[in-house]
């Protein structure tokens, strides 16, 4: 017959079979992870301690044959913190990197589709990989392509920045005063500084080689 006991420290009494499945069921009402490890870690003390009295987990086993152990139990308790801990830091991980500026949506004013076809076309062996689901996502902003690389600008840093400056001028920025979102654009080409590179040809007065070409295209 399998009945409760009173509190006590005989834990050779124990029906582990039976109190597994309550120490689960437990560990199922636990509303977080935090508080199914502090569970399972006072369970697990309880039991190396040969303490089990505070705990409403166990059964008493009277003249039963149980095939479960003390060990396998506590083998048990240590398995499932660990992947109450596993979970937990995955979920951890994941939240991340859902929040991770490498897949933030970048929310960017929407320039018409016609006119970024026009300029992919016209851009052909200016940046690599040459893939249109990138270069508008470069351009437009929104959610990130699946598999995206960061282009690599072939041409020089400096015609790049007068690219992205005639992007703003012509078809972003509504007002002169508008900022020129420099970082997206670096951060999709890799490269640093685009500013700067600007600022020199606007000291020298000597624009970058190729800048007729990038004219044209708007």
């Amino acid at each position: 017959m399998i009945i409760e006991f009173l509190p006590t420290n005989q834990i050779n009494r124990v029906h582990w079979e039976y109190s597994l499945r309550r120490i689960n069921a437990r560990i199922e009402s636990l509303p977080t992870s935090e508080e199914k490890v502090i569970f399972l870690l006072n369970l697990s003390k309880a039991l190396k301690m040969n303490n089990i009295s505070n705990f409403d987990c166990f059964v008493e086993a009277t003249g039963h044959f149980d095939d479960q152990t003390q060990d396998s139990v506590n083998d048990f308790i240590q398995e499932e913190i660990n992947n109450i801990r596993e979970q937990s830091n995955l979920k951890i991980a994941k939240t991340k990197q859902a929040l991770s500026p490498d897949n933030k949506i970048i929310e960017r004013k929407q320039i018409d589709i016609e006119i970024v076809k026009s300029l992919f076309k016209n851009l052909k062996g200016y940046f690599e990989p040459y893939d249109f689901k990138s270069f508008l996502y470069v351009i437009n902003g929104g959610e990130k392509p699946i598999g995206f690389t960061c282009l690599k600008w072939l041409r020089s840093k400096a015609l790049l920045a007068y690219f992205v400056d005639k992007l703003h001028c012509e078809l972003i920025n509504k007002y002169p005063d508008d900022r020129t979102q420099w970082k997206s654009f670096e951060n999709d080409f890799q490269v640093t500084n685009l500013r700067g590179a600007k600022n020199d040809w606007v000291k020298t007065g000597s624009l970058p080689k190729g800048y007729e070409e990038i004219d044209a295209m708007f």
